[in-house]
């Protein structure tokens, strides 16, 4: 009995140490030479295959049915010094591996260090805090209408995921690393959101960002002003978000409650939220007059901007054009998912 017990403590020990390899190794060996030795001993009833792994499986996990066993002496002798001290271990092994595997890659998942699969996905770079995690909130709550839309983080510090079962969680080395950055499944991103600590990691970042994934709308914040403007000289198509807490100052001190409006306006929490929408393809195009009405009248939402060629045109005069692909900026409760185009564009 002591034998075999430290037989067993010896393979249950060393179970983390051993490949999965060499489990299945050590699994078919103990297999072959069970199969040997009970037909060396005459056991054919045990023998035939589909028998041999029924039994082996049950005498191994100790629960021991009794509808098939040896009938030689040989053959009870060599199951009770062979198959079943070897079989507990071996049961104990793989159960143990098996367990360690899923530890494994449970602590890979919390730790961000498995590489995830994904597409259409909205990507967060950087990590400062409290910010961060309110930023994760908020495209929570934006996203509770488009279930196929994840969120993931990526952030270069050695910290566990914030958000566990909400957002997907990738930590790096540094971001300056693409082949680790395609762990964050970059190139396959719908959206990609860049709040680094520092301004120059914000740059080089977007600039690798914009280069892998040409479709994906990119957004960067800089503290700096120039660094923006450094980043739209090379990528056009970026929208850099620069820091505006002085003008929200001053606007507050000549209009009072500015900043509140401000807050309210980009805040999905309470109240109106400022959302935007793309007047489809294949529409004709319409004057901006019929888009007010319609939007105030049947979905109490105010339009109040108008991007065209890349322009951002606040408040335009009523009769301006919309042409289709035009992006068209509105504020509203929630937002409007349910628009006629086709009977507003004959209004």
């Amino acid at each position: 009995m002591v034998i075999i017990q430290r037989l067993r403590s010896f393979f249950v020990n060393h179970v983390i140490q051993m490949s999965v390899r060499g489990l299945f190794l050590t699994l078919f060996a103990y297999m072959l030479i069970s199969w040997i030795g009970l037909n060396f001993f005459q056991e054919k009833a045990i023998t035939e295959i589909p028998v041999f792994f029924y039994w082996l499986l049950v005498t191994a996990s100790t629960v021991g049915y009794g509808d098939f066993s040896p009938t030689t002496s040989g053959g009870q002798l060599f199951t009770a010094a062979f198959v079943i001290p070897c079989g507990l271990s071996m049961f104990a092994m793989t159960v143990g591996k098996v367990a360690a595997l899923a530890l494994d890659q449970w602590q890979k998942s919390i730790n961000g260090l498995r590489a995830l699969s994904m597409k259409n996905h909205i990507l967060v770079l950087g990590w400062r805090g409290q910010r961060t995690i309110h930023l994760l909130e908020l495209l929570l709550r934006e996203t509770q209408q488009n279930l196929h839309r994840k969120v993931v983080l990526c952030v270069d510090k050695a910290i566990e995921n914030p958000l566990p079962d909400r957002v997907q969680f990738v930590q790096v080395e540094s971001f300056s690393s693409s082949k680790e950055l395609q762990r964050a499944c970059v190139a396959d991103a719908d959206i990609i959101i860049l709040d680094t600590e520092a301004d120059d990691t914000t740059l080089t970042t977007a600039l690798y960002c914009a280069k892998v994934n040409t479709t994906a709308n990119l957004i960067a914040y800089f503290q700096e002003e120039q660094l923006s403007e450094l980043l739209k000289l090379h990528c056009p198509r970026a929208e850099c978000m620069p820091s505006i807490a002085t003008e929200l100052m001053v606007k507050s001190a000549m209009d009072p409650g500015s900043s509140q409006l401000h807050h309210q306006l980009l805040s999905v929490a309470h109240g109106m939220t400022q959302y935007s929408v793309t007047y489809p393809e294949g529409c004709t195009s319409i004057a901006f007059s019929k888009i007010f009405h319609v939007f105030k009248e049947k979905h109490k939402a105010t339009a109040i901007g108008l991007e065209q060629d890349g322009q951002l045109m606040v408040n335009p005069a009523l009769d301006h054009q919309v042409l289709p692909g035009n992006r068209v900026y509105y504020i509203a409760e929630k937002r409007v998912l349910q628009i006629n185009w086709e009977t507003l564009s004959h209004v």
